[in-house]
């Protein structure tokens, strides 16, 4: 159980909804904080603030690698050491990207418009982290949802092919 959380977007609709989810499930005021942040600007928070820092559908809106190299710095700086990131975003491997809903999107970048980042891309970003594996515990999942037998040596074909990707690192 976490003591606090804090929860930041740019979007102040965004940051609203999301205290109407928190007083949907009951959640107590004194352990989350919503804020509305600046886009691009640096995190308002000390170095090593957090344990745990998740990025939910948020990589793929940072519009040019230079932002997302930034905003990767940012969450490295904000995550104390030992502690972890966890970032999940759109897998670049479809058609129509799935925000924009461009043909190719994903793979003809343009400044401004959101695009999915590739895993080599993402790993790139967070180098200062050790990757946790975790394919082998997604599959299972998925397989069990479904009835069907564990996935064996399949398993990162499997979550290659999701519609999400999602990755887990612990910094050094």
């Amino acid at each position: 159980d976490a003591r606090s959380v804090v929860g930041v977007d740019p979007n102040a609709a965004a940051v609203e909804a999301a205290r109407v989810r928190q007083r949907g499930h009951g959640i107590d005021d004194a352990r989350v904080r919503f804020e509305a942040i600046a886009a691009g600007e640096p995190l308002p928070f000390a170095d090593g603030a957090f344990d745990l820092v998740t990025v939910v559908s948020v990589l793929e809106f940072v519009g040019t690698r230079a932002a997302r190299e930034a905003f990767a710095r940012e969450i490295e700086r904000v995550t104390c050491r030992g502690g972890h990131v966890f970032v999940a975003t759109p897998n670049p491997w479809r058609l129509r990207e799935l925000h924009s809903r461009r043909w190719f999107g994903d793979l003809r970048h343009r400044d401004g418009f959101p695009w999915a980042s590739s895993a080599p891309a993402i790993r790139r970003l967070f180098a200062g982290f050790d990757q946790v594996p975790t394919d082998r515990h997604v599959a299972t999942a998925l397989f069990a949802r479904h009835r069907l037998p564990g996935p064996g040596p399949v398993a990162p074909w499997v979550v290659a092919t999701l519609p999400w990707q999602k990755h887990l690192f612990r910094k050094r």
